[in-house]
Parts: C-alpha cells; sequence; structure tokens
C-alpha cells in the first residue's frame, strides 16, 4: 500500500438493525463518518446572516441586495390621530319656511331698500302710513310670501332690519315706531361704514 498524507479516511458505518455494517437492508440509520464525502447537493446550503443582520436577511455579494438587506428594518409605529371635539350645532327655527329679511338702509337723504336697491326720500318716509311708499312698499313684499306660504303650508321668518348710519336716525324713528306693530320681527343695527354695511347685508 503506498503512504499517505495525514490521517486516513473514517469509514462509513450503518447502524442497520440487522446486517454487518455494509449492509442497507432493515430501515436501519446510515451515518457518514467521511468527513470528505462530497454534500448531498439536493440541500441548499445556508448562508451566514451578516453582520448586523436580523429577521430573514441574507448575505450576498451584490451590493444593490446588500443595500436592500439593511433596509428590512420594521417601520416605526404610527401615531394615533386624538379624536376632533364635534363642532356646535346651531339652534333651528321651528318655521318650516324659509327666511325673507328686507333692509332699510337709513341715510340722512332718505331710505334705501334691499335687496333691490329702490330709494326713498326723506319727505317719502316721513308721511302717514296710509300714503307712505316705503312702508306700502314693504307690505307688498311681506304679503307675497305669506301668499305662498299659504300655498305651500309652511311659515316663513320675516323680519325688518333696519340699517342706521349716524346721520340716518330721523328717518328710522319716523319708520320704526310702525314697523314695530307689524305681525313681523324687526331689529336695529347701526353701520358706520361700507364694510358695516356689506357685512349687515350678506348676513342672514
Amino acid at each position: 500500500m503506498p503512504p499517505m498524507d495525514g490521517p486516513p479516511p473514517a469509514p462509513s458505518v450503518n447502524l442497520g438493525s440487522s446486517g454487518g455494517a455494509g449492509s442497507s437492508s432493515g430501515g436501519g440509520i446510515s451515518v457518514n463518518l467521511n468527513p470528505q464525502e462530497k454534500q448531498d447537493e439536493s440541500v441548499p446550503a445556508k448562508l451566514p446572516r451578516p453582520s448586523g443582520a436580523s429577521g430573514d436577511g441574507f448575505a450576498t455579494d451584490d451590493p444593490a441586495l446588500e443595500a436592500l438587506n439593511r433596509l428590512n428594518v420594521p417601520l416605526p409605529p404610527v401615531a394615533e390621530e386624538k379624536p376632533r371635539a364635534p363642532r356646535p350645532l346651531k339652534m333651528a327655527r321651528l318655521t318650516g319656511g324659509r327666511e325673507l329679511t328686507q333692509y332699510v338702509e337709513c341715510t340722512a337723504d332718505g331710505v334705501i331698500l334691499h335687496p333691490g336697491g329702490k330709494k326713498f326720500t326723506r319727505q317719502m318716509v316721513s308721511q302717514p302710513e296710509e300714503g307712505n311708499p316705503l312702508l306700502q312698499e314693504l307690505k307688498e313684499r311681506v304679503e307675497r310670501r305669506r301668499t305662498l306660504d299659504r300655498a305651500a303650508g309652511t311659515t316663513s321668518f320675516i323680519q325688518v332690519r333696519f340699517l342706521v348710519w349716524p346721520d340716518g336716525m330721523r328717518a328710522y324713528h319716523s319708520l320704526y315706531p310702525i314697523v314695530a306693530t307689524w305681525p313681523v320681527h324687526s331689529r336695529q343695527q347701526t353701520v358706520n361704514n361700507a364694510k358695516d354695511l356689506k357685512e349687515a347685508l350678506s348676513s342672514q
């Protein structure tokens, strides 16, 4: 026998239930004690996990895959949104119909009726109720709305709002006592500039 370098290879031992060491029958367990025998290629080799990797990380020589492996970290928890406070509800008018607001702008020269912008001189609005063209116009508008309400079976909220300039107090005092006796809502609001007037006409 020729000389060998190093220790001889270990023999392959079969620990079967019957037969000799070389027998393969009996369903025993075969243990390969030869470290130089080739590994079964059907079982994939498990690559070592890279340093610092966690979870299902993998080792590779591809820099792009290495970068993806480093990014394989759990996402931070999403902060819970705080519940918003409910908005306060506006009180509803129990009228069943729509709202009709007539704006009487009182100036030093007379009165302007909104909507429409119809003008009445100071002499016209200072007349008694029967001959006062402004009051007659207001009555006609109110009566038209009430006719519609009777046909529809509804009740509209009707109001007359006086928008009084500082120099229009005379016109206001000649009209308000008469309108206050009508079955409508009436109120007064002071205006000092064009901005106040615009805001008053756009409000309900």
